[in-house]
């Protein structure tokens, strides 16, 4: 019964080791969708500098600036 306990408990430390290590590594961060650079004149180059939302006053259809 000891040996059974005692190799449970060396199982446990090396399970814990292992997922220790495996938390360590240095990993690169992932690129964020909307930091991309865009292709000059498409879609997502209007997107990214001028937005794709217009607002306009209540009950009018004239922009302001």
């Amino acid at each position: 019964m000891l040996r059974r306990l005692a190799s449970l408990r060396v199982a446990a430390i090396c399970f814990s080791l292992l997922a220790v290590t495996a938390c360590a590594k240095n990993q690169q961060p992932t690129a964020v969708p909307g930091a991309q650079a865009a292709v000059p004149g498409s879609e997502r180059d209007f997107q990214v500098n001028v937005g794709d939302r217009v607002y306009f006053l209540v009950a009018q259809s004239t922009l302001t600036p």
